[in-house]
Parts: structure tokens; sequence; C-alpha cells
């Protein structure tokens, strides 16, 4: 039960601190202005248009960048094949996961 009581307290405190904080904002509009919008953005992934393509291709490239890289490092190459790859995994996890961390960053 205290766990419940918790939870009701919480959210009372959430309504009363929306609500005071709606009003402050109604407080400072000017004559003839409304509050048209009140309420948090959109939480979670959102895909855009563009992940249709970034989904396949993403995994594609960097799939073969780190085979590329493995190889490279595995074999009798010369050094600047085994440091030819790095860069091209770097940009390959950009698309992979590095954008759904800038986006995460980017909205709050």
């Amino acid at each position: 039960m205290r766990w419940m009581r918790l939870a009701v307290t919480l959210q009372t405190f959430s309504t009363i601190t929306e609500n005071s904080s709606r009003a402050a904002i109604a407080d400072r509009l000017a004559d003839g202005e409304r509050l048209i919008w009140w309420d948090r953005p959109g939480q979670g992934l959102l895909l855009m248009p563009r992940d249709a393509l970034l989904i396949p291709f993403s995994p594609l490239w960097g799939g073969f960048a780190i085979f590329w890289e493995s190889m490279a490092v595995s074999g009798a190459t010369p050094f600047f094949f085994k440091i030819w790859g790095v860069p091209f995994i770097v940009v390959g996890l950009y698309p992979i996961a590095g954008r759904f961390a800038v986006d995460d960053l980017l909205a709050t």
C-alpha cells in the first residue's frame, strides 16, 4: 500500500507542478495571445523517412568495414591497410547506432 500512496503523491505533485507552470505561462501572454499547445514532446524511438534507406544500408556498410578490418589485421598486410579500415568503421557506426544517440542528446 505504501508504494500506491507514493505513486498517488508523485502523480499529484506532477499535476500541481504542471498546472502551476501552465498558469505561469498563461500569465505572461499578451492580450490576444492564447496557449495553443501544452504537453511533452513525443518520447521514444521515432523513425523518419530517411530510415527506409539507412536501416538496410548501415549494417551492410558497417559489416563490410568490420570484415575488411578484421581481414587486414589478421593477415600479413602492410600497416597502411590495417589502419585504412578504421575511418570506415567509425563512419559505419554512426548510421548504425550513433544517430540514435545524437537524436537522444538533442531531444533533451
